[in-house]
């Protein structure tokens, strides 16, 4: 064999291994030259648009584009072999390409520049991206449903949270007219009573404030619960309440918010019925503390103490038949200390993750 016939076969032998390379490739592949003609289209270019081997040669690349693209782009083209740069073409922008059958169909396209030693070449790599972008149309379609649904569960607790505290308002409203003209004692029950009803409506206002229906912040909810103890109970204006050390990074979920806030009530009630007798001057303080999921919440007086007579869950006091069963709803523990004052040491654990 000749120098002259190896040389011929071993340029055979590239353009056979080059070729397989070319029509082997995932996407599309469309070569132009400087006229903008095409020169080369692989397989699966003829496939994405809809041609026959041989088509395509020699016409326009404007052939592929659709309608509205082919009057301006001869000029994007030419402004491009002006500075001729491997880049993503149309970046920021989507990018259409056409069939031959003159349907449409979204594309992304890398330009890269091929410098020959007799003419110039472009090599259009065209990925059809119909697939992705009818998956990101789907992805967009739940995430704007779910979204609604989202908007319409929080328009409805919201509205829930708002009737349950105007309704339980309205309960409190009822025990205030009922203790007009009636006696200390029942009097005294009664605005126990509303109390009570006015902690649980508490809860549902915060809820309905933050338009966070997951959770009550507890620092904001203890003080304002002392300020309902001060407005409810006759004899609590002699009363300070001292904050001590209050955790505001604390948060319940409703299930446990509404047991703790009525615990925390009826300690509060205590403490001003029983530690400060005949309208003394007194302090009652709070402290909340947390430790991974494990929360104290400390409510202790400087009063003369309770009782030894006292026990929870004892007596004929409602109120300290109720701290055991709130305490249980809670699941926490209580420890009671009578050496100054009383002191309500409640350590519980939050449900939240």
């Amino acid at each position: 064999m000749t120098n002259r016939k190896r040389s011929e076969q071993e340029l055979q032998d590239s353009e056979t291994r080059f070729r397989r390379v070319f029509d082997s490739t995932a996407d599309g592949l469309v070569s132009i030259d400087s006229q903008g003609l095409i020169t080369l289209a692989n397989t699966r270019a003829l496939q994405m648009f809809g041609y026959e081997a041989g088509q395509l040669t020699g016409l326009p690349i404007e052939i592929l584009l659709p309608d509205r693209y082919q009057q301006h782009h001869p000029k994007l083209r030419q402004g491009f072999m002006l500075a001729p740069t491997t880049r993503p073409m149309g970046q920021h922008r989507e990018l259409y390409a056409k069939r031959q059958d003159n349907s449409e169909f979204p594309v992304e396209i890398g330009l890269t520049y091929l410098e020959g030693d007799k003419k110039a070449a472009v090599l259009a790599t065209i990925t059809d991206v119909s697939a992705a972008k009818a998956a990101q149309q789907n992805l967009q379609s739940i995430i704007d449903e779910k979204t609604a649904l989202l908007a319409e569960r929080t328009l409805l607790l919201n509205e829930v949270h708002h009737r349950v505290k105007n309704n339980l308002q309205i309960v409190s409203s009822l025990l205030s007219l009922r203790s007009r003209g009636a006696t200390p004692e029942l009097k005294q029950v009664l605005l126990e009573s509303q109390l009570r009803v006015r902690t649980m409506a508490l809860t549902h206002q915060l809820l309905y404030e933050k338009r966070d229906f997951s959770s009550v912040p507890l620092a904001t909810y203890l003080r304002q619960l002392c300020q309902l103890v001060r407005q409810t109970l006759t004899n609590a204006g002699f009363i300070s309440f001292d904050f001590a050390a209050m955790d505001e990074r604390i948060v319940l979920a409703l299930e446990q918010a509404i047991p703790c806030g009525l615990l925390a009530t009826e300690i509060l009630t205590n403490s001003i019925k029983h530690a400060f007798p005949d309208q003394q001057k007194g302090k009652v303080t709070l402290a909340l503390t947390q430790t991974g999921t494990g929360i104290t919440l400390d409510i202790s007086d400087n009063g003369i103490g309770l009782p030894l007579s006292i026990e929870l869950g004892q007596g004929n006091s409602l109120g300290m038949q109720l701290i055991p069963a709130f305490i249980a709803q809670l699941g926490a523990q209580i420890e009671l200390n009578r050496s100054a004052g009383t002191l309500y040491s409640i350590h519980f654990s939050s449900t939240r993750e």
